[in-house]
């Protein structure tokens, strides 16, 4: 099996032939080539990911990190003021929506990819496409703003193109950090598409024209979510 990836993954499987679509020093859109075999989707091994180890330590020790607590405990924080949201993590605690499972090595190389380029609490977007037995990725991610770059000025078009190619769109995948200097007491790293990421999912179909993808995966570094494109498409 041949897996490109687009993204900064160091010291982890070997990089070559890396290509940078963007990069102004805060924003990066990175493309790099590298052969991989090992069954990216089997769940992470923490060992092999020092920073993402590091990473664990430090959340545990100022939280718990079961994800429906984590579920639990932001729900509660948005009954007053985002109470439309309020259904949307009664069904991922119902298990209505998505499945939660341990972090896979995917998310854990892409995720420490985030680390390896950024010192703050931030977040990194992938765009997994599927080819045969090839899976090629476009990461984006930001070392000043909490959220990544968008990709309506570079990826689209690009991404359409690909997929004259015969490349399908299989995942979405981004992650949701641990903020633990919230005002609000929002400490965040919750496994749930937020109204952002549903809008984000609608205007990439609408405004460019993207298909949805087979799956959208969002990931806070020790588990992470699974939800289909039917699940998908019934988010609101």
């Amino acid at each position: 099996m041949k897996i490109l990836f687009c993204g900064i993954l160091i010291g982890i499987l070997g990089m070559s032939g890396e290509t940078r679509l963007v990069d102004d020093g805060h924003s990066l859109i990175r493309v790099v080539e590298i052969p991989a075999e090992q069954n990216l989707l089997e769940s992470a091994v923490v060992e092999n990911f020092p920073p993402l180890q590091k990473f664990r330590e430090d959340v545990s020790a100022k939280t718990l990190t079961d994800p429906f607590y984590l579920l639990r405990r932001q729900r509660v924080l948005f009954e007053t003021k985002f109470k439309n949201e309020v259904p949307v993590f009664d069904a991922v605690l119902d298990e209505k929506l998505g499945t939660i499972v341990p972090m896979r090595n995917l998310e854990a190389q892409l995720l420490e990819a985030l680390f390896q380029f950024s010192e703050v609490p931030s977040e990194f977007q992938a765009f997994i496409l599927r080819k045969k037995d090839s899976y090629r990725i476009y990461w984006l991610g930001s070392n000043r703003e909490l959220t990544p770059p968008r990709t309506e000025n570079v990826l689209a078009s690009l991404l359409k193109d690909v997929m004259q190619e015969g490349w399908t769109f299989f995942s979405h995948l981004h992650n949701h950090p641990f903020i633990f200097d919230n005002p609000f007491n929002d400490i965040a790293g919750t496994l749930i598409p937020s109204g952002s990421d549903r809008t984000h999912m609608k205007n990439l179909q609408k405004d460019h024209g993207l298909p949805l993808p087979e799956e959208m995966w969002i990931t806070n570094g020790f588990h992470t979510i699974v939800m289909s494109r039917e699940e998908i498409q019934q988010l609101r």
